[in-house]
């Protein structure tokens, strides 16, 4: 059965997701942009029947069956309850939306379109060695849990000639929290089972102004940089660090820390280790092909492995494939999170060393 698929987007959609849906079996026969210009040049260069900038029509058009958007975050709640309304499954980008209040009414409309799929397009769930890494934990290695941190350092943004555009306003769900950020939350609790209680953080952005498309110089609301502190049910602390501007060759790294071992991931490995011995390599292999001119990445294979899933399931009825994927009540409990470390930041997230103490900068989620 032929999943017929709308990509809203001209960015991450048509560079990974046309590639690794259509290696999947996807059919991807639609395209969004924002302009007409944009709409067309994009079908025309990856052979889409279908393209127009505006969405409402494509999402409500009978040839469509699976809706992707991959939009600026602060539109997602719109088209993602317009698309349920007209009866299409969704799968939404993260971050899900601008705050907690726009993803629970996603949330209600996805309840009374229970027969569609709408879901968050967190794809690193689906990659093996994060599977392995997640089974490990849930089936207690590490034993019982003490600290969980990730950390995500890039420089992608550290060019101050990089455009100022709505990545870099907070107000259109720009920021590293948002971007990345929703990626490791989801993942921490996914991979543990645990829900985050509590978050102190501070965020900032590293660059204070960036030309806009005149030339003329912006200020720049969005985080670039975010450290979180966490406190989990069952007591374990976290940390999450995340930069986009930090020089030097790219860092993913989670580490699982617990009173019988330590897992370590490195963004491409998984050691283990025990109290008194050295790391150990845990092997996943992964024998997937991606499609030729997709980047070999762990976006890209779990892009390409949860399409994959998405096909089995809608085609067949049979959502036991996509049983790990995250929902749109994952993606509120993520959202909580994200408010939850905008407040503190925004509130007080230091204690000084003056002799009046500065306040409480835990939030609870």
């Amino acid at each position: 059965m032929s999943i017929r698929t709308a990509i809203l987007g001209t960015g991450w959609g048509t560079q990974i997701q046309v590639p690794a849906f259509r290696h999947a079996g996807l059919d991807v026969n639609a395209i969004w942009g924002r302009t007409e210009d944009k709409a067309s040049a994009a079908a025309t260069k990856l052979g889409i029947a279908q393209y127009s900038s505006n969405w409402r029509a494509l999402v409500a058009h009978p040839s469509i069956d699976l809706v992707s958007i991959v939009t600026p975050p602060h539109t997602h709640g719109e088209i993602a309850i317009a698309a349920l309304a007209a009866g299409k499954h969704v799968l939404c980008e993260k971050p899900m939306a601008l705050d907690a209040e726009q993803a629970s009414a996603m949330l209600s409309a996805a309840g009374k379109s229970k027969d569609r799929v709408a879901l968050i397009d967190h794809e690193l769930r689906f990659v093996p060695i994060r599977r392995k890494l997640r089974e490990m934990v849930r089936g207690g290695w590490p034993g019982e849990l003490l600290h969980i941190a990730a950390t995500i350092e890039s420089g992608w943004r550290l060019d101050p000639g990089r455009p100022w555009d709505w990545w870099s306003q907070a107000e259109l769900g720009g920021g590293i929290l948002g971007a990345l950020g929703s990626h490791v939350i989801d993942s921490l609790m996914w991979m543990t089972g645990l829900s985050i209680e509590a978050v102190s953080a501070m965020l900032r952005p590293m660059i204070p102004m960036r030309p806009d498309a005149n030339g003329e110089e912006q200020a720049v609301s969005a985080d670039e940089y975010a450290t979180l502190l966490l406190r989990f049910e069952g007591g374990a602390s976290g940390l999450i660090e995340l930069t986009s501007c930090a020089p030097g060759e790219e860092v993913t790294r989670i580490t699982v820390t617990g009173k019988s071992g330590k897992l370590t991931y490195n963004g491409s490995r998984l050691f283990a280790e025990r109290p008194a011995t050295k790391a150990l390599p845990i092997e996943v292999r992964d024998p997937t092909r991606l499609p030729p001119g997709l980047v070999d990445s762990e976006w890209s294979r779990g892009t390409v492995h949860f399409a994959r899933a998405l096909k089995l399931a809608l085609s067949t009825g049979d959502r036991a494939p996509i049983q790990d994927a995250a929902t749109f009540a994952d993606g509120l409990k993520v959202q909580r999170v994200l408010d939850a470390a905008r407040e503190s930041s925004q509130t007080s997230p230091w204690s000084t060393t003056a002799a009046t103490p500065s306040g409480n900068s835990w939030v609870q989620v």
